[in-house]
């Protein structure tokens, strides 16, 4: 299936791209599923550290605007929880 047959968000999904909403924008987010995968095999990990590499790793192939950080951290966390509750 190539992208210009697949929706915008269906197209994302298959390279990877995860949406969040931050101030009420969409944001894509790159390799967001991976990173939650990566995170999980390192725990028990506390909320501090899991945030920690969270953040590095969306960084690594993600700008987060310097003000907006904050707000980030708490949605990209309350995400990576909800996955691990379900792990």
């Amino acid at each position: 299936m190539d992208r210009e047959h697949v929706s915008p968000c269906g197209a994302d999904a298959m390279q990877g791209i995860h949406r969040i909403m931050i101030r009420d924008r969409q944001i894509g987010i790159d390799r967001l599923d991976v990173l939650f995968d990566e995170v999980l095999k390192l725990e028990p990990l506390s909320d501090k550290e899991a945030i920690h590499h969270l953040m590095a790793g969306v960084k690594e192939y993600n700008y987060i605007p310097p003000s907006m950080g904050i707000e980030y951290e708490s949605v990209i966390f309350s995400l990576y929880q909800k996955k691990k509750d379900q792990h």
